[in-house]
């Protein structure tokens, strides 16, 4: 039983001896308290003269730094200019199929090609800018760059 006794006496001295040991072999805790200044007197650490702000303000302003030509642009911000309207484009074409003939494969008759009176069309014909993407007993379509056209015979496409 002494041993016992003799054991956790140890292990009480040993961990007692530790909290000290600790305790006293860490820095103490700097003081962050910012200490008041006095007036008249000048805060410690570099000063910089009081229009350095507003110069380098200047100098970078001066510069454009973001513009790829390094120079002011032509217009301020926020004017507004008269807008250049760009002309209207040109008017689309008013076809109209005036006949057709043959048989399978058929061919059709149509005006309004530009510079064109009449023209005999197949499939897959180009006439211009244009495209013959079908023809049928009654029908031809007709393709443009950004319309297509559906003429039926003896109606003018609207």
């Amino acid at each position: 039983m002494r041993d016992r006794v003799k054991e956790r006496l140890a292990w009480a001295s040993a961990m007692f001896l530790g909290v000290v040991a600790a305790t006293r072999s860490r820095p103490a805790a700097p003081d962050l308290r910012a200490e008041p200044i006095a007036p008249g007197a000048s805060a410690p650490g570099p000063t910089l003269p009081a229009d350095s702000t507003a110069r380098l303000a200047r100098a970078a302003a001066d510069r454009d730094p973001f513009r790829f030509e390094r120079r002011p642009a032509a217009a301020r911000f926020g004017e507004t200019r008269e807008l250049v309207q760009a002309p209207p484009p040109p008017p689309l074409p008013e076809f109209r199929l005036i006949g057709t003939m043959g048989g399978p494969p058929w061919q059709g008759v149509v005006v309004g090609f530009p510079n064109r009176e009449s023209v005999l069309v197949r499939p897959g014909d180009r006439v211009g800018d244009f495209v013959v993407r079908a023809v049928t007993r009654d029908t031809a379509i007709i393709a443009g760059a950004d319309t297509t056209w559906t003429l039926i015979l003896g109606r003018p496409h609207p």
